[in-house]
């Protein structure tokens, strides 16, 4: 498999270019920092209280073979694994035969609300953005986490979507992350309301 690896030489401190780095440990040190300084720390307290809307619940969260075996067959087969190192590629090729296996997981960690330790672990791998990469706010932090997983998300993801519409608790001013309503949409949505369109 080809895989990219590798972060340019970075700068301890951007105002001293003596303070470069080449080592690897050196590297990862510099950029945890990076990004621990602007990772959002949400404030302690309690969550917001919101009222009722439905009185309808989503009655079941159980999810078949035929569910798990559509999204398996679907899989990028090249997008990076997880901590687990369980291969996408592996997935899709042996997707006949895991499925029941990996649908007992999903629907045993939905009933007992735990799943397996390494879905919990990321790995952090720094990506390139724009301007100098000697500097680490150049760099983005992006989590590679386990395709089980990501699978296991999706499933809950579309079941709860479908709950949301069905019992109309998304507000039409809603565009971002929805199906057949992206922020483009949003925007000419807006420019017809600029020019008079909704009166």
């Amino acid at each position: 498999m080809k895989t990219r690896s590798g972060v340019a030489p970075l700068l301890r401190n951007k105002e001293d270019p003596s303070s470069i780095k080449h080592g690897d440990k050196d590297k990862s040190e510099i950029l945890q920092k990076q990004f621990c300084q602007v990772f959002t720390v949400e404030p302690p307290g309690e969550t917001p209280t919101l009222s009722l809307r439905t009185n309808s619940k989503i009655e079941s969260l159980e999810f078949t073979e035929n569910m798990v075996l559509t999204k398996l067959l679907k899989l990028n087969a090249w997008k990076s694994c997880g901590k687990d190192e369980v291969h996408a590629y592996l997935l899709k090729e042996l997707a006949h035969e895991i499925c029941p296996g990996l649908t007992a997981i999903f629907n045993h960690s939905l009933v007992s609300g735990v799943i397996p330790l390494d879905w919990r672990f990321a790995i952090i791998s720094p990506i390139f953005k724009k301007g100098s990469k000697k500097l680490a706010e150049n760099y983005r932090p992006v989590s590679l986490t386990s395709v089980a997983c990501k699978i296991l998300e999706s499933l809950v993801r579309e079941k709860l979507i479908c709950f949301l519409k069905e019992n109309k608790l998304l507000s039409e001013k809603q565009f971002g992350f929805l199906g057949q309503r992206s922020t483009i949409l949003q925007l000419l949505n807006y420019l017809d309301y600029c020019a008079g369109g909704y009166g």
